[in-house]
C-alpha cells in the first residue's frame, strides 16, 4: 500500500502450505485480494501444481507463479487510474515469490530483507507499546503531567457555548444570503427571472455572476464539483444544485424563501438525448419541469456507456454496485413501459419522464397506475372510537393505500454537521474580514483577494473551529466564502 497517502492495501495475499518429513508439499491454499473484480482470487490450479513438489525447487516456484498469473488473467482484472492492471499483477507475482523465500531455512544477506516478517500480521509483530515517565506536579512541565487533564474545548462544545460561524452575533445593517440553485443536472442556463425574488419581503439585492469584476475570476480552480462560484448565463449546468445567485435579505428566513421564487430556464441542444422534447437541431427553451425530463432522458442515453466504463475499470465492484441488478431493473422498467404503451396509450408516460408533480420512475408501476388504484378504493373515511369512559375521539383518516418497500445503497463518505457558512465583514482601508470554517485559510484568502481585486494582506480569513470536515472543507467551501465576501464588498 501507499502508506504516505493511503493506508489501504492495493493487493494482499495469504498462502499456506503443509509439507511432509521430506519437505514435499502435501496441501496448499492461497487467496489474493485486490487483483480481480469478482472478489478474492483463489488459484486452485496454482496450488495443485505444488503438490508433491519441494518449496526449495526453483522450477516449482516458477511454475507456481506462471500458473498463478494465468489464472488471474483469465478473470476480469481490477484496474484504476492510480494502480494499473500490470502493477497489480506484478504485486501478485511478488507476493508469490516472497512466500517461497519465507519458506527457506536460510537466505543470503541480499535476499534476507525480502522475507522480512510482515508488519500486518499480529503473529509476526507484537503490539507496539511505549512508556514515558513524567513527574506529576512539576510546574516547569505544566500542563504536561497533570492528572485527568480534560480536552480544552470539551465543556464549551458540550454546553453549546462554543461559537461556530452561524453563532456569531448579528451586527448593524447585516444582510443574510441564500443561494439560488439549479434544479437540473444538464443543459445550458438560458434565463434567470428574478421579479418575484426582488418583490419578496426583506430582499435587498441578488448577487449574480455579472457582479464579478472579471468573469475569469468566477472560475473556481480548486473545487472540481463547483466549476463556477456563480453560474453565468449561457454556461453549461454541471450538476443539480449549482449556484446561480445569492439572495441578500434582512433575515435568513426571508432569504431562503425568496431564493425558491427564482425562475430558471434551460436550453438543451442535444436533440438525440432529449428526443421527443424538441425538434432535431432545435434550441428550445424548457421550463424547469421539462428540463428535468430532458435531464433524465439524457442520463438514460448515457447509461450503457457508463456501465461499460465501470465494468472495464472495476469501479462498480469497488463501489459495491451490482451491474447485473442494474441491467435487470432497466430491462424491467422498459418492459413495464412497453406494456403500458400497448394497453393504455392515453396515459402513456416515458420510462424516464417527469410528470407534473416532479416525480419519475425507472422501475415498477408508473404514477398514473397508482393514482387509478388509489381512486378505486374510494374516498377515505373517518373512524370514530369510543373508550370505556365514553370519551369519543376522531382517529386520523384511513389512508386509501399503504405502500412499503426497501432499498440498498453502497458505502458513503463522512458528512459534517456544520454546513458551509461564511460571515464577511468589511473593514477599514478596504479590508475584508471573512469568518469561514475551512481547512485551507491561505487558499481561501488568495481566492477572495483575486475576486475583490485587492492584495492578500487586505483579506483576513479567520477560522476559530470546524464543525467536522474530513477534507470536505479544503475547497468545497470556496463558493460560500468567496460570494459572501463579494456581497459584503458590494454593500459595504
Amino acid at each position: 500500500s501507499q502508506r504516505h497517502t493511503n493506508a489501504h492495501a492495493i493487493v494482499n495475499a495469504c498462502v499456506v502450505a503443509a509439507t511432509d518429513d521430506d519437505g514435499a508439499v502435501t496441501a496448499c491454499t492461497a487467496a489474493f485480494g485486490g487483483v480481480v473484480t469478482s472478489g478474492p482470487l483463489l488459484p486452485e490450479r496454482a496450488c495443485a501444481s505444488l503438490i508433491g513438489k519441494k518449496l526449495n525447487d526453483e522450477t516449482a516456484m516458477r511454475n507456481f507463479c506462471s500458473v498463478l498469473l494465468s489464472e488471474a488473467k483469465a478473470l476480469p482484472l481490477t484496474d484504476d487510474e492510480q494502480n494499473s492492471t500490470e502493477y497489480r499483477l506484478a504485486l501478485l507475482a511478488s507476493f508469490a515469490y516472497k512466500f517461497f523465500l519465507s519458506a527457506q531455512p536460510s537466505l543470503p544477506p541480499s535476499l534476507a530483507s525480502a522475507a522480512a516478517d510482515s508488519l500486518a500480521a499480529a503473529a509476526d509483530r507484537p503490539v507496539s507499546h511505549g512508556t514515558q515517565v513524567v513527574n506529576v506536579g512539576d510546574g516547569k512541565l505544566f500542563p504536561v503531567g497533570m492528572p485527568g487533564l480534560p480536552k480544552l474545548t470539551a465543556r464549551l462544545q458540550a454546553s453549546g457555548e462554543a461559537e461556530y460561524t452561524t453563532d456569531m452575533p448579528h451586527t448593524a445593517r447585516e444582510l443574510v444570503g441564500a443561494f439560488i440553485d439549479t434544479s437540473v443536472g444538464d443543459g445550458v442556463l438560458a434565463g434567470i427571472d428574478l421579479k418575484r425574488v426582488i418583490d419578496a419581503p426583506g430582499v435587498v439585492d441578488v448577487v449574480l455572476a455579472a457582479d464579478f469584476k472579471s468573469q475569469a475570476l468566477n472560475v473556481d480552480a480548486h473545487g472540481s464539483t463547483t466549476p463556477h462560484y456563480l453560474l453565468p448565463m449561457g454556461a453549461a449546468v454541471p450538476c443539480v444544485g449549482a449556484h446561480v445567485g445569492l439572495v441578500l435579505a434582512d433575515t435568513a428566513a426571508h432569504a431562503r424563501y425568496a431564493a425558491k421564487l427564482a425562475e430558471l430556464t434551460y436550453t438543451h441542444a442535444d436533440a438525440e438525448a432529449v428526443d421527443g422534447l424538441q425538434a432535431p437541431g432545435a434550441h428550445a427553451t424548457s421550463t424547469p419541469t421539462t428540463a428535468a425530463a430532458a435531464t433524465s432522458a439524457s442520463a438514460a442515453s448515457k447509461k450503457a456507456a457508463a456501465i461499460k466504463s465501470m465494468a472495464v475499470s472495476g469501479l462498480a465492484k469497488r463501489m459495491g454496485a451490482r451491474l447485473p441488478l442494474l441491467e435487470q431493473a432497466t430491462e424491467e422498467a422498459a418492459r413495464v413501459v412497453n406494456a403500458n404503451d400497448a394497453t393504455n396509450s392515453a396515459h402513456t408516460e416515458s420510462a424516464f419522464s417527469v410528470p407534473a408533480g416532479g416525480w419519475g420512475y425507472v422501475h415498477g408501476r408508473p404514477p398514473h397506475e397508482w393514482q387509478r388504484t388509489a381512486a378505486a378504493y374510494g374516498p377515505s373515511e373517518t373512524v370514530t372510537a369510543t373508550t370505556d369512559e365514553s370519551d369519543r375521539m376522531d382517529a386520523s383518516p384511513a389512508p386509501a393505500m399503504q405502500l412499503s418497500g426497501s432499498f440498498r445503497f453502497s458505502g458513503q463518505k463522512h458528512f459534517f454537521l456544520e454546513t458551509h457558512a461564511a460571515h464577511a465583514i468589511p473593514g477599514e482601508d478596504g479590508k475584508m474580514v471573512v469568518v469561514s470554517a475551512n481547512q485551507s485559510p491561505s487558499t481561501t484568502q488568495a481566492a477572495i483577494a483575486a475576486v475583490l481585486g485587492v492584495p492578500c494582506h487586505k483579506v483576513d480569513v479567520r477560522v476559530r473551529r470546524i464543525g467536522g470536515a474530513y477534507g470536505g472543507k479544503i475547497e468545497h467551501h470556496m463558493p460560500t466564502a468567496v460570494v459572501a465576501a463579494l456581497a459584503a464588498a458590494k454593500h459595504r
